[in-house]
């Protein structure tokens, strides 16, 4: 699971390039949702997200960050 997860920042076409980090390997998984507004039941924006850790290999660190309703560019690959 871990070498899938390396991928996301390793690969080239990853979604989390950004989270790499020379010299360390570093695996994550970035996320996107919709957001619904429970009053009317409607989507009302979106939560992007990216979870890692590092070494990927032996992890001591983890990192998880989420923005509600970030601007375009932002979501959906974009850089958080």
């Amino acid at each position: 699971l871990a070498t899938m997860l390396e991928s996301v920042v390793d690969d080239t076409e990853g979604t989390g390039t950004k989270a790499a980090i020379p010299g360390y390997r570093v695996a994550g998984k970035t996320g996107t949702a919709n957001r619904v507004d429970p009053v009317r039941g409607v989507y009302k924006g979106y939560t992007a997200s990216f979870a890692g850790f590092a070494p990927a290999d032996n992890p001591q660190i983890t990192v998880y960050c989420a923005i509600q309703n970030p601007t375009k560019g932002s979501y959906f690959g974009g850089q958080i």
